[in-house]
């Protein structure tokens, strides 16, 4: 008589079917996410000029869930024993996974709550220390890797590095005379002709009567209009209803505003050191299983960058007439389940290596 036992083989089999299992789960939230989150830009945000501070709360939490899922994922990578690509990678990718969901609070908390301009907020510092730990945890995964690059590949990296360096200094130059401006004046030209034609209508009357009377005719209109208390009353109600945010936040608005300039060009050289990293991985590692992570990495950085110059151009253009929630800045979730995913193919990865190692015991 023969009898079944349980090996150590078939238990790791077993865990590793779980965990591809659970990690297949994560992988369809992700898309699920990232799809609800482009329907929703698409239905609620499209054609809108004043988007509603509903819908800019819904991006919002899109953006945040993405980036803090990402960042837990990133960061059980770090704590893993059997880590493929190193701690330090994924402690630099979740800490700047972290850091962004929390720019993210700070800035929809500044625009939505606050009423403020959100052209430099607290959550920018957030950012740039997001930026700063994504470009560690990046560099310290091509370092680690020892890329080795073909004449050829060196070319792509630094075309598409040269490119993305121009696109981001031309938007960052962009003046708001371009679009918003030259709008503004055809408005002003199409009042002004719709409203010539008022002025003859009065002119006959005016024209017909004689100078002596005119003279001899005191003016109805006084040189100055005396002091109206009912119109001191209406006036009091409009300058304190200019800005609801206390005054702490707009004296902090105010000290943070001569920093949107040395930001701007911050982020035009992250977002630049980042695409030549992400490019650099994706042409090292296309092939195989170990760089489906990277791939996803990568593509994620791609996403952030396409969504961070778009951000630019339109406060360039716009100035501060701009609102977030364009359907452009769908990417920012887009980025945020990309990182999710390569975590979760990397931890597959991790497992699946421990496994092998189990059974070769």
């Amino acid at each position: 008589h023969y009898t079944l036992s349980a090996s150590p083989m078939s238990r790791s089999d077993k865990s590793g079917s779980a965990s591809n299992h659970s990690s297949f789960k994560v992988v369809i939230a992700g898309v699920i996410w990232a799809f609800l989150a482009a329907i929703f830009f698409l239905v609620y945000g499209a054609g809108t000029a004043k988007p509603s501070d509903t819908y800019l709360i819904g991006t919002a939490l899109f953006e945040i869930v993405a980036y803090l899922a990402a960042a837990i994922l990133c960061l059980r990578n770090a704590l893993s024993t059997n880590n493929v690509s190193g701690k330090s990678v994924w402690i630099g990718l979740g800490g700047g996974m972290a850091l962004y969901s929390l720019g993210s609070c700070f800035y929809a908390y500044w625009e939505v709550v606050l009423k403020l301009n959100a052209d430099v907020s607290i959550g920018d510092f957030c950012y740039v220390l997001s930026y700063l730990f994504l470009i560690y945890g990046m560099l310290r995964a091509v370092l680690e890797r020892r890329l080795n690059l073909d004449p050829k590949q060196w070319a792509t990296v630094l075309g598409v590095g040269t490119i993305g360096v121009m696109i981001a200094i031309y938007v960052n130059n962009a003046s708001v005379t371009s679009t918003a401006q030259a709008d503004f004046s055809w408005m002003q030209a199409a009042q002004a002709q719709s409203a010539s034609p008022v002025k003859p209508s009065a002119s006959p009357s005016v024209k017909a009567t004689p100078a002596a009377t005119l003279k001899a005719v005191p003016s109805a209109v006084p040189s100055k209009v005396p002091a109206s208390p009912n119109l001191e009353k209406s006036e009091k109600p409009v300058a304190e209803t200019k800005s609801s945010a206390p005054l702490w936040a707009t004296q902090l608005d105010d000290a943070l505003r001569p920093f949107k300039t040395p930001l701007n060009w911050f982020y035009v050289v992250a977002d630049s050191c980042l695409l030549t990293i992400a490019t650099a991985l994706l042409t090292a590692f296309w092939g195989g299983r170990s760089s489906q992570s990277w791939r996803m990495i990568a593509f994620a950085t791609f996403s952030l960058y396409v969504a961070d110059i778009w951000v630019k151009y339109a406060t360039k253009t716009q100035g501060d007439a701009y609102k977030s929630g364009s359907l452009p800045e769908v990417f920012f979730v887009f980025a945020g389940v990309l990182f999710a995913i390569g975590a979760v193919l990397e931890y597959d990865l991790s497992k699946s290596r421990r496994s092998n190692r189990r059974r070769g015991a």
